[in-house]
């Protein structure tokens, strides 16, 4: 476990978006793989305390999303896209290597998967036409159409979009300034994403908000400016 904290902490500053928040990092895996090969680790040790068992026998049961909105169909759509983005960044990684055993403890590993996702959202980007030739994102007025087309269909998201896209661009700008480590691809993309990502969610209205522990805490979490952390079991604890 040292070791794993110790990894996570050096490779935090591989991305614009740090992987710190394991609730958002679960909903970008769920996002690229299918239903069982985002079984996490955790689900599985909660399962095999419940029945005594180590079997996998019940589907996942967190769920990312904590606002009941009218999203599915748009959200379906850019998944599969993601999909497609992810799978041409591991077929270029992959491309004349010899295939080894994942190692959930490898440092080199897991940041090469942080990587992964980065490049992912920068495809998504390209493809949507939402970035230039760098990688950088384009202006509100091409960010505020593809934010609402793809991420933000209901009638309250709409007045919103405009000032979330003007936040989330100054955030990915600051982070721009400051950064100093060295990319395989632009990383503006992932943390656009995961800016507005939570600027959606804390947005949610009342009566819309999954009322599970687990949403009210990330809700507080996320308010907090804090990330969710895998290890605080309570974090996802809706017992």
């Amino acid at each position: 476990m040292l070791k794993l904290v110790v990894c996570l902490s050096v490779i935090g500053l591989v991305a614009s978006y740090d992987f710190k928040d394991s609730f958002y990092n679960e909903h970008l895996m769920e996002d690229l793989l299918d239903d069982r090969a985002t079984l996490t680790l955790m689900d599985r040790f909660k399962r095999a305390a419940a029945d005594g068992s180590g079997e996998d026998k019940c589907k996942r049961q967190n769920k990312h999303k904590c606002c009941n909105d009218s999203n599915e169909e748009n959200l379906d759509k850019i998944k599969e896209l993601k999909k497609e983005c992810y799978n041409e960044v591991k077929a270029k990684d992959e491309a004349g290597t010899v295939q080894e055993p994942i190692d959930f403890f490898s440092c080199e590993k897991i940041n090469k998967t942080k990587q992964d996702i980065v490049c992912t959202a920068e495809c998504v980007g390209r493809k949507k036409n939402v970035i230039d030739e760098k990688g950088d994102l384009l202006a509100p007025a091409v960010l505020i159409p593809f934010v609402k087309e793809n991420f933000a269909a209901d009638a309250w998201q709409e007045p919103l979009i405009a000032g979330f896209v003007d936040t989330c661009l100054k955030e990915v700008a600051d982070k721009k300034a400051t950064r100093k480590d060295e990319y395989r691809c632009n990383p503006a993309s992932s943390h656009f994403g995961y800016c507005m990502w939570r600027q959606m969610t804390l947005a949610c209205p009342k009566e819309m908000q999954e009322s599970s522990k687990k949403c009210d805490k990330i809700r507080e979490k996320l308010a907090k400016n804090e990330p969710v952390s895998m290890y605080k079991s309570h974090d996802f604890d809706d017992n």
